[in-house]
């Protein structure tokens, strides 16, 4: 009896030693292994954002380069009505997406005013085709509110920010989340896109004008 007891007491230290070993390590490679796919995953949500922007912004110029060589040569590419609602369609189309991406990042990452700013700087600047189309006038001939330079200013900073993984992998709550995107979409914001990418220095002095980039 007294050597059953030697040999419990002997084989019970080095298995407790054991077991604990391997749940420890059990649930710190749990806990590395969720961290890793949150980021993974959080990363492939920064680069869908990135993606559907750089997607959108590429439309954007196909539908403004239709709808001002349709002012501009009106003679060579048919109805000018047909044209416009063929515009118009696109554009609106567009500025949807962009709203829901918008909507998007707001619910995603932890913005800071500046980044608030030019988002809504980038949802205004998306906005001018359409009422160029309204007004039946050219973005490039000098009578529109658009300014290429500073649009793409605010368009190249805003896909650095959404190409770029958050310093954290939380997201921002649903009242962080509201107050964003209300400040992205505020009508106290509008008319203040080009003056928030003159405030931000993205755009150089030397950029040319809009008429030069036809």
């Amino acid at each position: 009896m007294e050597c059953t007891v030697t040999m419990v007491s002997s084989i019970v230290p080095p298995l407790l030693t054991a077991v604990v070993t391997l749940g420890g390590g059990w649930f710190i490679t749990t806990r590395v292994t969720d961290r890793w796919d949150k980021i993974k995953k959080r990363r492939e949500m920064d680069l869908a954002s990135a993606q559907d922007f750089q997607r959108l912004y590429g439309e954007f110029c196909a539908a403004w380069k239709s709808w001002d060589t349709s002012v501009q040569h009106p003679t060579t590419v048919g109805s000018s009505t047909d044209r416009a609602w063929e515009c118009l369609e696109h554009a609106t189309a567009i500025e949807g997406e962009i709203e829901a991406l918008l909507a998007k990042v707001a619910g995603e990452r932890f913005l800071s005013e500046d980044d608030v700013d030019v988002l809504g700087a980038v949802r205004e600047g998306f906005q001018e085709l359409r009422k160029a189309i309204r007004e039946g006038v050219s973005l490039a001939d000098g009578k529109s509110r658009f300014e290429y330079s500073f649009f793409k200013g605010v368009c190249v900073y805003t896909s650095h920010l959404l190409g770029t993984s958050p310093h954290t992998i939380d997201l921002p709550d649903r009242t962080v989340s509201v107050k964003s995107f209300l400040g992205i979409t505020s009508p106290e914001k509008e008319g203040r896109w080009i003056q928030t990418a003159k405030r931000l220095n993205l755009v150089s002095d030397q950029e040319p004008k809009i008429a030069d980039l036809r």
